[in-house]
């Protein structure tokens, strides 16, 4: 008979144990000479007489060097072994540091090229502010001045002559000659201020004050549409040029008003100076 026939007719009487042993209504009882079945107590006992070592065909090595046992306590054990230094760490540790250390040196490189751009920048401000000032200064300084003018008739019932013979009245009381400036409020001090008298002369004054147009004169309050402008103070000291000299320097042949005089400005400046 075949060895295959004998193990299939093994296996099958087992089953057959293992069946009837489950079926019966009897409590089971268990073979302890049976191979299938294990003592439980020999699952958790220490057994003094355990083998040392687990063969190592059992573990499935194919290592033909290998040596025959390997101890058991090698195989769960805490060796010392894990303080031991790792090869390489240390080489790696330094190269990270270096590595961290030149990053932070880029950052400050960067941090102190934006300081020198600012400082640079703040420095240029400087000098741009001193240069606005000095333009300012020279502006100022190469500025002609202006030249109001405001007519003033012959006829004494009109307001402009009226308030001019109040004002005259001021000055032999000791108090300063003032008029009201243009419509545009642009005079400045030092400017020239003149009363036009026409077919006679101009009589022209320098501006040493600006008051606000709260400062009017109260007689001035019938000038209706000139409540807005500043008052200028002029100057006790004037000149005087005469009609044929004022058209020579090419100036106006009619005032409408009190106005800044464009036409013939500069040779008339030249000629009062």
């Amino acid at each position: 008979m075949s060895p295959l026939f004998d193990i299939e007719t093994d296996a099958f009487e087992r089953m057959n144990d293992h069946d009837k042993a489950f079926s019966s209504d009897e409590e089971p009882m268990f073979d302890s000479n049976a191979p299938e079945f294990i003592p439980l107590e020999s699952l958790d006992s220490d057994d003094s007489n355990a083998p040392e070592f687990i063969p190592l065909e059992s573990l499935d090595s194919d290592d033909s060097n290998a040596p025959e046992f390997i101890p058991l306590e090698s195989l769960d054990s805490d060796d010392d072994d894990d303080d031991a230094p790792i090869p390489g760490l240390a080489d790696y540790c330094k190269a990270l540091k270096a590595r961290k250390a030149r990053k932070a040196a880029r950052k400050a490189r960067k941090a102190a090229r934006k300081a020198r751009k600012a400082r640079k920048a703040r420095k240029a401000a400087r000098k741009a502010r001193k240069a606005a000032r000095k333009a300012r200064k020279a502006r100022k300084e190469a500025r002609i001045c202006a030249l109001i003018i405001t007519p003033i008739t012959a006829a004494s019932r009109r307001p402009a002559r009226r308030d001019y013979e109040k004002q005259l009245e001021r000055i032999g009381h000791g108090l300063p000659l003032m008029w009201d400036d243009s419509k545009h409020n642009k005079a400045e001090l030092g400017d020239k201020f003149g009363f036009y008298f026409y077919n006679r002369s101009v009589k022209i004054h320098t501006i040493v004050g600006i008051a606000l147009s709260s400062e009017r004169l109260p007689s001035w309050s019938d000038n209706v549409g000139q409540g807005d402008r500043r008052v200028v103070t002029l100057s006790k000291e004037y000149d005087v040029i005469p009609w044929e000299t004022w058209i020579n320097l090419n100036g106006a042949k009619r005032c409408m008003g009190t106005v800044h005089v464009n036409k013939g400005l500069k040779n008339i400046l030249d000629f009062i100076n």
